[in-house]
Formats: C-alpha cells, sequence, structure tokens
C-alpha cells in the first residue's frame, strides 16, 4: 500500500498569521497557549509572529509552534507550546518538522529548551500519556537530545505554614559564595541539564552558567540565603544548603 498522504510544510510565522496563530486549539491535557494568552504575550513581545511557525498539509494548517522570549530579546529561548491538529496524518512526524525549523533558526544564538507542562498525575491519564510520548519523539526526532523530568510545588495563601526550623540559621552571602556552592550541588545531580553540561563543559562553567541565569532574573538579590547549621562544626557553623528566592517572568519560584 502507497502512503499517498501530502507532504508536511512548515513556515514562519508572518503578522498576517495572528489570526490564525491565536484561533488555534487544542484537547490535549497537557498546558498550551490559548487565544486570551497568546494575544497578551504578543503585546508583550514574549511571542511573536516571527518565532511561531506553522505546518500546513495539503493546503491546510495542522500545527503550530510557539517560541517563547523575553520583551527586549532578538531570538527566543524556550519552546514553550507545540500542538498539532486532528486532521494531521502524523502528530510526531508534523511536531519534529515543527521542532527542526525551530531549532535551525534559533540554536546558533543560545541554548534552547522545549517545555511540556502535564499534571503530577500524567502517567495515569492514557491521553496524557500519548501527548506526552509524540511530543517526546517529535522533540528527539527534530533535534532535541537530551531528557529532564521536574516536579514543580506550588504553596496558596491558605496552606498553613510550617514551623520555621530553629536548628538552622540563614545569611546573605556574596555572589563568589553562591558561585561556590552551585557547584558544590552539582555532584551526584540527577538533574539532566546538570550532568549534560557538566559533561561537556566542565563543573566552573556550569557553576558560572546557574549563577548568571540567577541573576538575570528580574527577582531581588538580596534575598539569597545561605543555611549554616548547628555549631560546633566551624566557627560560623557549616554552610548545608542554600536557597534562591526570586521571579520568572510570571512568578515567583524558589530554587
Amino acid at each position: 500500500m502507497t502512503d499517498t498522504a501530502p507532504p508536511v510544510l512548515v513556515r514562519r510565522g508572518q503578522p498576517g498569521d495572528v489570526p490564525l496563530l491565536t484561533a488555534w486549539t487544542s484537547s490535549d491535557p497537557v498546558a498550551w497557549i490559548d487565544e486570551h494568552a497568546l494575544t497578551a504575550e504578543l503585546a508583550t513581545g514574549c511571542y511573536r509572529p516571527e518565532w511561531s511557525w506553522i505546518a500546513e498539509q495539503g493546503g491546510h494548517p495542522v500545527g503550530r509552534a510557539l517560541w517563547w522570549g523575553r520583551t527586549d530579546a532578538d531570538a527566543p529561548v524556550n519552546l514553550d507550546c507545540l500542538t498539532v491538529s486532528p486532521g494531521a496524518s502524523s502528530a510526531e512526524e508534523v511536531g519534529a518538522a515543527l521542532v527542526r525549523a525551530g531549532l535551525e533558526a534559533f540554536s546558533s544564538r543560545r541554548d534552547l529548551e522545549f517545555t511540556v507542562d502535564v499534571a503530577e498525575s500524567w502517567t495515569s491519564d492514557p491521553a496524557a500519556v500519548e501527548a506526552v510520548r509524540w511530543r517526546h519523539g517529535a522533540a528527539r526526532r527534530g533535534g532535541f537530545s537530551r531528557t529532564t523530568e521536574r516536579v514543580s510545588f506550588a504553596r496558596t495563601a491558605t496552606d498553613p505554614m510550617p514551623r520555621r526550623s530553629t536548628r538552622l540559621r540563614f545569611e546573605p552571602a556574596p555572589d563568589a559564595t553562591f558561585r561556590e556552592l552551585f557547584g558544590a550541588v552539582s555532584a551526584g545531580s540527577l538533574d539532566g541539564h546538570t550532568i549534560d553540561m557538566i559533561a561537556r563543559e566542565g563543573v566552573d562553567a556550569l557553576a558560572d552558567d546557574d549563577l548568571a541565569f540567577y541573576l538575570s532574573l528580574p527577582g531581588d538579590r538580596v534575598a539569597w540565603r545561605t543555611a549554616l547549621g548547628p555549631d560546633g562544626l566551624g566557627p560560623d557553623g557549616e554552610t548545608v544548603g542554600f536557597i534562591v528566592p526570586t521571579r520568572t517572568a510570571y512568578d515567583a519560584s524558589i530554587s
């Protein structure tokens, strides 16, 4: 039997494509950018038509890829949303073509990532498993090579605050100290980004990169703290950890 499906054609978005980009819908149980969010972020410049890619098959749009960057950036840093319509011949094939186009256009500028957000119980939802499966396959076929699964925790105003530890002492520290700590905690890390960068460039490069990244965020640098253990482990106690309260482009966050 001969495959008669028309080829997948991928093109970069243009200002005239904004109605098409914003009218897109998806039923996949993963986080995706809807009309309201895209319209708002197009106004800020965090999403742009020229940072968007459209896949067409048989003259019909069947896929959309939205890349995110800072408002003052000349190139994006993250593929935020990859969606394919049910009318496409293969979600993974269409997705791979979209990923490949974006990486070819942007990867010479900086390291790039692709984020897929799902519910913490996604592995028990067959639809979510399939949505992640084809996106993972598309990412690999399109040019991404590393996979990292992370779990995010959120606290709301109604959550009770736990009792604060009296064993630890929290102190500010200069950038040089935090750079040293970023390197120290990388030993034995299971984080894919950390493992990959150490293998390619070494611990010092990782520490420099981590420090530069957190300093670049819009959070308040003076909130960073080191955690010191009980006295007796040194004149001022021993550093047993550190915390980086900051902000991303949208939310408060703790690292």
